[in-house]
């Protein structure tokens, strides 16, 4: 029995730009962060709070700099990964960072 998937990334920003005049930014955050990590690392989606699961270890959050870490406040090892800052603090890490996974 086939299940629907919870989301679908494409495999980079750029193909969501080519798919929709004016893609939705939280689509395009997570997009950039999935294809970072993906070519080696395991992502999950989680079943409660966060956006992915990285190895089966680290909950992560994407989002705007307004993001809170109100939905993964439950998780122990359990990140932020936010656009539009520079540096990150406790548990904030900017998403540019990520581009240097690759």
């Amino acid at each position: 029995m086939s299940s629907k998937p919870e989301k679908l990334y494409l495999g980079n920003t750029n193909n969501a730009w080519a798919l929709c005049p004016a893609p939705p930014v939280g689509t395009l955050r997570e997009t950039f962060f999935a294809s970072q990590l993906a070519h080696a690392h395991a992502l999950r989606y989680p079943a409660e709070g966060g956006d992915f699961i990285v190895d089966d270890r680290w909950l992560f959050e994407v989002g705007g700099p307004g993001k809170t870490g109100r939905q993964i406040e439950a998780h122990g090892d359990a990140y932020l990964a936010l656009d539009d800052i520079e540096h990150g603090r406790g548990l904030r890490v900017p998403l540019w960072m990520f581009g240097f996974l690759y």
